[in-house]
């Protein structure tokens, strides 16, 4: 049985956790381990930061990387995508106080992790400097909004729902209502990477997500892991 090196979060709650006696639960978790069943693979977990997942994928210690909260950017030089796994959904956080969702420049910065699709989509959006502050670690990007050192949050909305707002900290803000106004950034389906000189593992990939998307059994985790509307199956998967 071939044994395959998966990256994935050290902690990116509902996608990956720790668990007790070295084991991991999340979403990632359970999705990469129906697609290593499909494959007859054993499938190694290792997990990695955030920075450290786009250089072990480079530098071939790993084989493949399951981040659903976009740790590592697809569009790099040597990253290819197999077929989408979830469509996420993006939302900024804001204190309940606020009554405006509409994108104008903000008075406090907005924050986002860095090296995300959100932290592209801000600096982007407000060029102004001092209208967004980015974060080594969700965690002190919390700490900041709850102190109301930031107007707003741009994140995965079930992340910030997970990590905020069903949190003490989080008891006073909530997800904002308005959609996003750019697409690629609104709803975000997701891929696992791979290498782009190693099409023969993406199109295994492919070939075993296309029969997982199809099942109840992808139904199941999705509903365990990610219920709530803030993410759905990709738009191929039916199933049966």
């Amino acid at each position: 049985m071939r044994t395959l090196r998966i990256g994935i979060a050290e902690a990116s709650p509902p996608f990956s956790t720790a668990a007790r006696f070295g084991t991991r639960r999340g979403f990632d978790v359970d999705v990469i381990n129906a697609v290593c069943a499909r494959l007859a693979a054993r499938c190694k977990l290792e997990p990695l930061s955030r920075t450290a997942m786009a250089d072990a994928l480079r530098d071939r210690r790993i084989d493949a990387v399951i981040a659903s909260d976009g740790a590592v950017e697809s569009s790099s030089e040597f990253v290819a995508t197999t077929k989408p796994y979830v469509s996420l959904a993006a939302r900024y956080v804001l204190a309940k106080g606020h009554q405006s969702d509409l994108e104008t420049e903000p008075d406090l910065p907005y924050g986002a992790v860095l090296d995300t699709v959100y932290a592209d989509y801000l600096t982007k959006t407000y060029p102004k400097p001092g209208s967004v502050v980015l974060y080594d670690t969700a965690e002190e990007m919390w700490i900041d909004l709850s102190l109301g050192r930031l107007r707003g949050v741009l994140s995965t909305a079930v992340t910030a729902r997970t990590e905020f707002l069903d949190t003490p900290l989080g008891k006073d803000y909530r997800l904002s209502a308005a959609a996003l106004d750019d697409p690629s950034v609104r709803t975000r389906d997701v891929g696992i990477l791979v290498r782009k000189d190693e099409d023969d593992v993406r199109e295994a990939f492919d070939v075993a997500l296309t029969d997982f998307l199809a099942s109840q059994d992808y139904l199941e985790v999705l509903e365990r892991h990610l219920n709530g509307g803030l993410a759905e199956a990709p738009p191929e998967a039916s199933a049966g």
